[in-house]
């Protein structure tokens, strides 16, 4: 996102994205955490807050515990595949 790691520390998805992309990941992210079963999703990114880039996004969980487990994710920038497409 061409960001620096403290730039992320302590704020959330809606300080970097519009709303309405924001929405469908976490739509996506919830599926995942309430069915247990991974997901792959073309999404869309925005860059350096200008360039609205194309990724693949592959969501999934890792259980911890019995209490506890995270939201695991890969995400690939696809742009230049989908250009050529």
């Amino acid at each position: 996102m061409g960001l620096k790691r403290k730039d992320f520390i302590g704020k959330n998805d809606y300080e970097f994205f519009p709303k309405e992309l924001v929405d469908i990941y976490w739509e996506k992210d919830d599926e995942v955490m309430r069915t247990g079963v991974s997901n792959e999703n073309e999404e869309q990114v925005l860059y350096n807050n200008d360039d609205l880039r194309d990724v693949l996004t592959k969501k999934s969980i890792a259980i911890l515990s019995e209490t506890e487990k995270l939201l695991v994710g890969v995400v690939r920038d696809i742009t230049e595949k989908k250009r050529i497409q």
